[in-house]
């Protein structure tokens, strides 16, 4: 089933399928791109809570098929589209950058596909073994799917998830989720925040918009052990230890992407250390005039000698800035142009016969392995999954940040804003459709590089 004729086929959601989803756990009501999912995704010694989930139509190899996608954030159903629409059909691009699992049935409802993702690790799991079923009335898609543990240390894993999914291109899959898809916390920051073995308590938390980072809009979260309420923007301070001990966390709004994240504990030499790559934001939402999420360290990270440890529930208040209305359209009289005129009025030049101009073919893809600053470099890391790549060096992090900017010039990539040096180094560039956001931070004697891109070719 190719995309067009399955949103021809998806109607808004029947009265069989709201019955499903009253019956979900007492819910008196279907939230847009929030449906019932119970369950959770287990990989290596870490266990992800998946709240959201999507069907949609693809192919297995040539054949029709339906793809399951649950995560632990909102999915974006439009980009979703565009991507199998790019693909022919096919889901090879279908994954969101935080912990996931997509499922793939055949068209007699067979599993025939399984890959789950956290935290770096990449797993593809034989379909053979995974317990599934799914149902499709209407708009939804339902069942379960489960694999028993298996597998051994980074590469354990295990799921068991029930679900009631939108199909996309349903009204339900495209609307943007005004509510929550766990319910509202209460206000505040609780779990650890641990500085060289000592707790930090943190009591205090604000949110509120910053400027956009990578053409996406952004937030900034505050937690600090005083309060802070009084500051309209408090993570300048904050970091200095003026309200204590603090976390401050920059992000984007549709996936909680950190791509900022400042650490003051007083229990640290270094107070106010940037440190990114090594905190994850999970089971991240906005709705309901808040933001919430879990904010976690993979174990104990090290600084320059310093220790600390990030395992916090967080709940603020959050609201996002309007966006701009665009101007509504019109069906009144057209406007006099070459082509377009009133019917009382005579052509005074006879109309072109001439074919239009054939329209240029969009550039090929740079391929991520074609990056000029990855060239003679060992050991590099690709993490197809999410797009990323990390490489380590000896050289010292600010000199080697400068080494990356011009090589990266001499290839094409214009600067986006300012680069940043400080405790560690911030590139951000742009070439066409393609972008990267390059960290360079110091660790031991050198250095280790994690760039995150996006429009790069990556087979």
């Amino acid at each position: 089933m190719n995309l067009p004729s399955c949103v021809a086929c998806v109607l808004s959601f029947s009265l069989v399928s709201q019955s499903f989803l009253l019956a979900q756990e007492g819910k008196t009501e279907a939230q847009p791109n929030a449906l019932p999912v119970e369950g959770t995704l287990l990989i290596g010694t870490k266990t992800y809570k998946l709240t959201h989930a999507l069907a949609y139509p693809t192919k297995f190899f040539d054949d029709p098929a339906t793809g399951l996608l649950f995560a632990d954030r909102a999915i974006d159903a439009a980009a979703i589209a565009k991507s199998l629409k790019e693909n022919d059909g096919k889901d090879t691009d279908v994954s969101p950058r935080g912990p996931h699992l997509k499922v793939v049935f055949d068209a007699q409802g067979k599993a025939v596909s399984c890959f789950c993702y956290a935290s770096g690790t990449s797993i593809s799991t034989s379909s053979s073994k995974v317990e599934a079923s799914l149902t499709k009335e209407g708009a939804l898609a339902s069942g379960r799917v489960k694999l028993a543990p298996e597998g051994e240390g980074t590469f354990r894993r295990s799921f068991d998830l029930k679900f009631a999914a939108p199909l996309l291109g349903s009204a339900a899959a495209l609307a943007p989720s005004t509510e929550p898809a766990q319910p509202l916390a209460k206000v505040g920051v609780s779990g650890k925040f641990l500085g060289n073995g000592k707790e930090a308590k943190l009591a205090f938390i604000s949110a509120y918009p910053r400027e956009a980072f990578a053409d996406k809009s952004s937030l900034t979260i505050v937690m600090t052990e005083k309060d802070h309420s009084r500051d309209k923007k408090p993570d300048i301070k904050a970091q200095f230890g003026d309200y204590g001990d603090a976390l401050i966390i920059s992000c984007h709004e549709d996936d909680g992407k950190i791509f900022g994240c400042v650490v003051s504990h007083s229990a640290h030499s270094k107070r106010g250390f940037s440190s990114v790559g090594a905190i994850d934001t999970l089971e991240f939402q906005i709705a309901g005039g808040q933001v919430q999420g879990l904010l976690k360290t993979d174990g104990e990270e090290e600084f320059f000698g310093d220790k600390w440890l990030v395992d916090l529930k967080f709940a603020a208040p959050y609201t996002s800035p309007k966006k701009a209305a665009a101007p509504p359209t019109t069906e009144s009289t057209p406007k006099v142009t070459s082509t377009t005129r009133p019917s009382t009025s005579r052509p005074t030049q006879p109309e072109s016969t001439e074919p239009a101009p054939a329209t240029k073919p969009a550039a090929a893809k740079l391929n991520v392995k074609e990056l000029a600053i990855l060239k003679d470099v060992p050991n590099v890391e690709y993490k197809s999954a999410v797009e990323h790549v990390k490489y380590a060096s000896i050289k010292p992090y600010k000199t080697l940040a400068a080494e990356i900017a011009k090589q990266l010039a001499a290839q094409g990539w214009q600067m986006q804003g300012r680069d940043l040096y400080g405790v560690s180094c911030i590139l951000k560039r742009k070439r066409g459709e393609a972008e990267l956001t390059i960290f360079v931070k110091p660790e031991g004697g050198g250095s280790t590089v994690t760039i995150f891109t996006e429009g790069l070719a990556w087979e």
